[in-house]
């Protein structure tokens, strides 16, 4: 359920460890090596990561630097509260992303092989304001969560993306490589060598 693609950093005026370490202490909470080995391994990369993901990246119980089960769903909680990650619910499991420093962004969801694809688009953020100006509401932020069945071919190449939407945004991606780029739709489909090229082409 991860992504290696980001959107990019929104200017911010503190690190997310020191967001953290002012969090904690705004609550007379102590500021521990655990805590800040969470903090600084969860914002060292760009994923989308649920609980059991995260306890498989950390040291092995009995390792330096092991942080317990019960201390990492703990502090992910912590993170939420302070602004750092954004939780939200698929197929019944909570999953994180970054928040803090982060743009706000939406997700198309595959159904089969579970990846979670970000993209920006202003034509959406636009209709939102449109709409709730209509209704006398002020946006505060909005999650959208496309759900998109056999996003995924099967018989695909692993990790070879392409993207061809009825979206003003078109992105093709091959890992270490862009093939053109004008928004910020990042991933689609899972295709065969055919595929991937016929799509280079119409872009």
């Amino acid at each position: 359920m991860s992504s290696d693609v980001s959107l990019g950093r929104v200017a911010v005026s503190s690190t997310p460890r020191d967001r953290f370490v002012e969090y904690l202490q705004s609550r007379g909470m102590r500021v521990t090596q655990q805590r800040l080995a969470l903090v600084d391994h969860v914002f060292s990369r760009h994923e989308h990561f649920d609980a059991d993901q995260l306890i498989e990246q950390l040291p092995a119980s009995g390792s330096e630097g092991h942080v317990s089960r019960p201390t990492v769903y703990r502090t992910l909680g912590e993170f939420v509260d302070a602004g750092l990650l954004r939780k939200f619910v698929l197929n019944g499991r909570a999953v994180y992303e970054h928040d803090y420093g982060y743009p706000q962004h939406d997700h198309f969801h595959c159904t089969q092989c579970n990846r979670l694809l970000e993209f920006e688009n202003e034509k959406l953020v636009e209709l939102r304001d449109e709409v709730a100006r209509e209704h006398r509401f002020r946006v505060a932020g909005h999650r959208l969560i496309i759900l998109l069945p056999h996003l995924a071919s099967q018989g695909g190449l692993p990790g070879v993306w392409i993207v061809s939407v009825a979206l003003p945004v078109r992105v093709v991606t091959v890992p270490g490589k862009e093939f053109g780029m004008d928004g910020h739709l990042r991933l689609s489909y899972c295709g065969t060598i055919k595929e991937i090229m016929d799509g280079i082409e119409r872009i």
